[in-house]
C-alpha cells in the first residue's frame, strides 16, 4: 500500500501537479504514515537482528563449552590408557 501511495506522489511531482488543498493533506498525512510504518518495521528488523545475533553468540559458546568438555575427557582418557589412541 505504502508503494503504490509514493509512486502516486512521485508521478504527481514530476507532472507538476498541485493537489487541492484537502487532497494535499491527506497526501501529506498518508506520506507521514508511510514514513511512521517505515520507521517502526526498521526498529523491529534490528531488534530481530540483534536477537539472532545474540542467539549465535550463545549457540557458539555452547558449542564450544561442549568441544572443551569432550577434548577434557579426551585428554583424561589418553592420560589413563594411552595405548587406546
Amino acid at each position: 500500500m505504502g508503494e503504490v501511495w509514493t509512486e502516486i506522489i512521485s508521478e504527481l511531482d514530476q507532472e507538476q501537479v498541485r493537489p487541492t488543498t484537502p487532497d494535499m493533506e491527506a497526501v501529506e498525512a498518508i506520506s507521514r504514515a508511510i514514513e511512521n510504518r517505515a520507521e517502526i518495521v526498521a526498529g523491529i528488523q534490528q531488534e530481530l537482528l540483534e536477537a539472532q545475533q545474540n542467539q549465535d553468540v550463545l549457540n557458539e559458546q555452547e558449542f564450544y563449552a561442549e568441544v572443551c568438555i569432550h577434548f577434557k575427557d579426551y585428554s583424561e582418557a589418553i592420560l589413563i590408557r594411552p595405548d587406546h589412541l
